[in-house]
């Protein structure tokens, strides 16, 4: 496994896009396996992989919470600026 730090700007994106979509992968399955006896928690893991895929998309910066969303959200800026930004905000 490679240290984070050696990645390329190109690496860190993929790599935070591959995560997102995961993640709502994983929320999509939790929702289909609750559906029938607890739908309320299900809509409330469709929300958050709508929320994923709107990420991974690349379609909303207002929900940056996390890392991969810093980096998505200052895909044109530099690496390091990238880790400073999510480091202080």
């Amino acid at each position: 496994m490679r240290d984070f730090h050696s990645l390329s700007q190109k690496e860190i994106l993929a790599l935070a896009i591959s995560l997102e979509e995961e993640d709502e992968r994983i929320y999509a399955d939790f929702a289909e396996s609750m559906r029938e006896n607890f739908p309320g928690t299900a809509s409330m893991f469709d929300q958050m992989g709508e929320e994923k895929s709107s990420i991974a998309g690349g379609s909303s910066r207002s929900t940056s919470r996390g890392s991969a969303s810093t980096f998505l959200w200052c895909a044109g800026r530099t690496c390091a600026d990238s880790c400073n930004a999510s480091r202080s905000g």
